[in-house]
């Protein structure tokens, strides 16, 4: 009985072991990315095309206008943490005017696959616009997935172009 209690300790520590690079960051970002596939492939099954114009429409305000700091810098806490409140909250209004507006409809609606693609577009655009206010010493506590994958200058152009190009090569249903 002993041996067999070892035997899944020992099982147990080699999972753990497999899966070390899972560090809390990346593990926040998964969680992040499933959050909102599952509301993609539920609630939001037709809103993926305004989420992903709200998407760039928040990334865009919140990277270039000089005003917008004027705003979070009224705010107490740290400034990252701020920023991150105010891009999701940008990303939240420009998502509901967008949404409530008849000028997108109607829109092509993706399915399938094509809705799994869109949001993770989004998101990755979310995340890398959103990991642009991160002070560096703590982007050095980083995971170096997340450094690559979201913060390097490859890796923002890569999720700034995902989404709108999914948008042209797959069509969804008219």
């Amino acid at each position: 009985m002993e041996s067999e209690a070892l035997d899944k300790l020992e099982g147990l520590s080699q999972v753990v072991e497999n899966v070390s690079f899972l560090t809390w960051d990346l593990v926040g970002i998964v969680g992040i990315f499933v959050a909102i596939l599952i509301y993609s492939y539920t609630a939001g099954k037709e809103e993926s095309i305004p989420m992903m114009v709200a998407g760039y429409a928040a990334g865009f305000v919140f990277t270039f206008s000089s005003h917008f700091s004027m705003i979070t810098d009224r705010f107490s806490g740290e400034p990252w943490m701020v920023s991150g409140i105010a891009l999701f909250v940008l990303f939240a209004a420009f998502f509901w005017i967008i949404k409530t507006n008849s000028f997108f409809e109607p829109y092509v609606v993706p399915t399938g696959y094509e809705i799994a693609t869109f949001t993770v577009g989004v998101v990755g655009l979310l995340i890398a616009v959103g990991l642009t206010a991160v002070p560096d010493d703590l982007a050095a506590t980083l995971s170096p997935i997340v450094r690559t994958g979201f913060m390097s200058e490859i890796a923002t152009t890569v999720w700034a172009l995902v989404p709108v190009g999914t948008w042209i090569i797959l069509r969804g249903d008219d």
